[in-house]
């Protein structure tokens, strides 16, 4: 097996921004038909700029990975 890309690992053991926020301006969700792999990705602008971004996920490590980058 290759080894992990070190930027993958890190991100799949310490996710960053994978809270949900208490209050969004959007939210996106996919997901495989029904089951996982599952995303759901938040935002939050203000003057049309965006001041945080979150991410809940449900799925393999790649998964948590991107959405964390």
């Amino acid at each position: 097996m290759p080894p992990i890309n070190p930027i993958l690992e890190e991100h799949f053991l310490r996710p960053r921004n994978s809270q949900l926020l208490s209050s969004t301006n959007a939210v996106g969700f996919a997901d495989m038909g029904g089951s996982p792999p599952r995303i759901l990705v938040a935002l939050r602008s203000v003057n049309e700029v965006l001041e945080e971004v979150s991410f809940s996920a449900v799925g393999c490590g790649y998964l948590l990975a991107c959405g964390s980058a």
